[in-house]
């Protein structure tokens, strides 16, 4: 069963076989990135939030 699956794969997507996936947030904008600002120090990233969309995905 599994061979038949990557056949299907092979035949339905032939540019995407070869290619390495990484993990991708998806939806990386300004409004999800949370960013401290004390007055002591320069602005910096504490947190990324909204990952809906977030997966691994063909580099293309």
């Amino acid at each position: 069963m599994l061979d038949a699956i990557h056949q299907f794969d092979e035949l339905r997507f032939p540019s995407l076989i070869n290619l390495p996936f990484v993990f991708s947030h998806g939806d990386l904008d300004i409004q999800n990135i949370l960013i401290s600002t004390d007055d002591l120090e320069s602005p910096r990233i504490t947190g990324i939030v909204d990952w809906e969309w977030a997966g691994s995905f063909p580099c293309s």
